[in-house]
């Protein structure tokens, strides 16, 4: 019975250990799906980046706003405050604000404040990525994220960057992600 048992537990810990992996990938796919798709194979134009813009502030900017306000409202409510502050600069500061230690007032939303920050600089990214610089960039960003800088700007410092530029590199290159994903998944015959 206790071998049976045994097992069991083991493939409980298997599984949570295989779901906590594949969560660890789901925000930086996010920024890489967001980079991929941001131009949707459209030139870099100023009217293009206006269109973007406003889509974004739509999608991530007022969902994130009204959310990070209604967490204020019910932190202040329920007494549950760790701001008391009442100057307008220093409350703006839960909504913006990015240390280790503190967050967005909604913390879990961090992720649309920082896609926001990488499409006003996506343009940037845009430029980069079809220079001659484009691989120069990929390979600053990946030491960047490597040794762990950056996580005063946004959450995870330049791994959400690095992932995001990724996006519009595989777009810029005509990378069909769909299809190269089958590709990859197909068995190779002989």
């Amino acid at each position: 019975y206790s071998s049976a048992a045994s097992d069991v537990y083991k493939r409980q810990v298997d599984t949570q250990q295989f779901i906590c992996q594949l969560c660890k990938i789901a925000v930086p796919l996010y920024f890489l799906m967001s980079g991929y798709f941001l131009y949707n194979k459209k030139k870099l134009t100023s009217s293009t980046y206006k269109q973007i813009l406003i889509k974004r502030v739509k999608s991530l900017i007022v969902p994130y706003l009204l959310w990070n306000l209604a967490s204020l409202i019910l932190n202040i409510l329920g007494g549950n405050i760790l701001f008391h502050s009442k100057d307008i600069g220093d409350i703006l500061i839960l909504f913006i604000k990015q240390t280790p230690s503190l967050g967005p007032i909604n913390h879990p939303l961090w992720y649309l404040r920082d896609l926001f920050i990488f499409v006003l600089i996506s343009p940037i990214c845009y430029i980069i990525g079809k220079s001659v610089f484009k691989h120069v960039l990929f390979l600053v960003l990946i030491l960047l994220w490597l040794i762990g800088l950056g996580d005063t700007i946004t959450y995870d410092g330049f791994g959400g960057l690095l992932f995001f530029y990724s996006g519009i590199l595989l777009n810029i290159n005509d990378i069909d992600i769909y299809l190269s994903l089958i590709h990859i998944s197909e068995p190779t015959r002989l």
